[in-house]
């Protein structure tokens, strides 16, 4: 990250407002850690310029944001219509099961054939 500072090119410096770009309404003095690590490091910023590069950052970084969440709308969606399916199919297994037990009691009780039961 760099100075955004308009130094001597300042325009209030040259209309005279002020007399050095550190006087001016516009600067900022801030300090900044850089993205991998390490010492702080102090910036001299004009705010306007700052805010605007700040924006685009804060821009993109709601545009990775929103993609992400997007994706994982989808991936939501697609994981509620396996699930959806696989209880229906589940359903299915249980009220055939169900049905063949029914089935089952039903039918005339099995009578095992013992030396008893068969004529001589």
């Amino acid at each position: 990250m760099e100075s955004t500072s308009c130094r001597e090119n300042c325009p209030f410096v040259k209309q005279g407002f002020c007399s050095s770009h550190k006087e001016c309404p516009n600067h900022i003095e801030t300090w900044w850690i850089p993205n991998e690590g390490g010492q702080p490091v102090k910036l001299d910023d004009c705010s306007p310029k700052r805010m605007v590069l700040q924006q685009q950052e804060m821009q993109s970084r709601f545009d990775l944001v929103t993609q992400a969440l997007v994706q994982s709308r989808n991936e939501y969606a697609q994981l509620c219509g396996y699930l959806k399916n696989l209880v229906e199919m589940s359903k299915a297994v249980v009220l055939k099961e169900e049905q063949k037990t029914k089935e089952i009691k039903n039918e005339e009780p099995i009578h095992l054939i013992t030396d008893e039961s068969v004529p001589n």
